[in-house]
């Protein structure tokens, strides 16, 4: 099952101007791929070389590195779309894109893959960066109580709790 992208929505305007001039491309293709930002580019799909060639060429445009995370999550390669989203986080200081939004995204894809300590890290920024925001907060609470339910000895309690727990979960962190 393909990971969600709702959680793109949250994206600077000019991140979703590029989302929608592909996502017409984006709709057929179903490939898998296989290989990274490094190699010669078997099984990637044509946005996918489209972004790694630009990314390439102009890789101190951060917004670029998460066009082309959100086109390899679109195909679950969620390895190269996390170091995609990690380039991002690393420009964004000197890229127009704000630090927030790259690390908010980053959040949501380790949360996707349950790597709950690297997700609430960046949260945590995201909401020293920008207080307000509530989906970073959000998130928190959830891995808050992620931690509760694991930490649980009793079987039949931790169960319970999982199953409550799998209600609150958003939709986009399951793969």
């Amino acid at each position: 099952m393909k990971p969600k992208l709702t959680f793109l929505l949250a994206l600077s305007p000019l991140i979703l101007i590029l989302s929608a001039i592909s996502s017409s491309l984006l709709l057929g293709c179903a490939g898998t791929g296989i290989g990274g930002a490094g190699d010669t580019g078997a099984g990637d799909t044509k946005e996918i070389r489209l972004y790694k060639e630009l990314a390439r060429t102009r890789g101190k445009d951060a917004a670029l590195h998460v066009n082309l995370a959100h086109h390899y999550l679109s195909v679950n390669r969620v390895e190269e779309a996390i170091a995609s989203l990690e380039t991002a986080v690393r420009l964004t200081p000197q890229a127009g894109m704000k630090e927030w939004e790259a690390r908010f995204i980053l959040g949501r894809v380790y949360a996707m893959t349950s790597q709950y300590k690297k997700a609430a890290f960046e949260w945590k920024r995201v909401l020293k960066l920008f207080p307000n925001h509530h989906r970073a907060k959000e998130g928190l609470e959830i891995l808050e109580k992620i931690r509760r339910c694991d930490s649980l000895s009793n079987s039949q309690e931790h169960i319970s709790c999982n199953k409550r727990l799998s209600e609150e979960i958003p939709s986009e962190w399951r793969h």
